[in-house]
């Protein structure tokens, strides 16, 4: 990050251009939004089709606490009470993560279309007086 910081800054657009690092970057936090969200569905088609006699399944939920990694292992067979819940969180999550992918495309919607009215002389490109 330090170096690319570095070369931005060296690298200097002509007025109008997009900035490429900056988009690389957008695209990089919309894969990762789509990867969680791949992650949830898959998380939730495991969870509703568990049930007693032909299918159980367990999870390991790991999450960071006082600077330690903490695991959990779930066991569901669909129909007791941490399939439930789990369920639940996994939609509640889905749905926030969701409205987060919404509003990454607004912001590259918005930042589209603000130079969208700008003329950018592109013949004068690369061409030395």
């Amino acid at each position: 990050m330090f170096a690319r910081g570095i070369f931005q800054e060296l690298r200097k657009e002509p007025e109008g251009d997009p900035d490429y690092l900056e988009i690389a970057d957008t695209i990089h936090e919309l894969a990762a939004i789509q990867e969680k969200l791949d992650s949830l569905e898959r998380l939730i088609t495991d969870i509703e089709i568990c049930n007693p006699e032909t299918l159980q399944k367990s999870f390991r939920c790991g999450w960071q606490s006082g600077g330690q990694n903490v695991n959990y292992d779930f066991w569901t067979d669909g129909q007791d009470a941490v399939s439930e819940r789990m369920l639940q969180l996994a939609i509640e999550e889905r749905e926030q993560v969701r409205a987060s992918l919404l509003e990454k495309i607004d912001e590259l919607a918005k930042r589209r279309y603000q130079n969208s009215y700008t003329n950018c002389d592109f013949s004068s490109r690369g061409v030395e007086d």
